[in-house]
């Protein structure tokens, strides 16, 4: 399958993400694989620690979506 997503806009392109993203999150084949799992720990230990800031994806989205 071919998207042409240089015609899309780019609120179309995010819905399309959104759309992929529960798909894949519904679909459980896989693993997800050890260096992604290091990361996803070490960022958790970061916020843990308040050295990041957590962003509500809501709020993102609609910023993202407005401009």
């Amino acid at each position: 399958m071919t998207i042409e997503t240089e015609k899309l806009t780019t609120i179309e392109k995010i819905q399309m993400m959104e759309e992929l993203w529960n798909d894949l999150r519904r679909d459980n084949e896989f693993d997800m694989p050890q260096w992604h799992e290091k990361i996803l720990s070490a960022r958790e230990k970061e916020l843990e620690a308040q050295e990041e800031e957590f962003l509500d994806w809501d709020k993102v989205r609609k910023e993202l979506l407005s401009r």
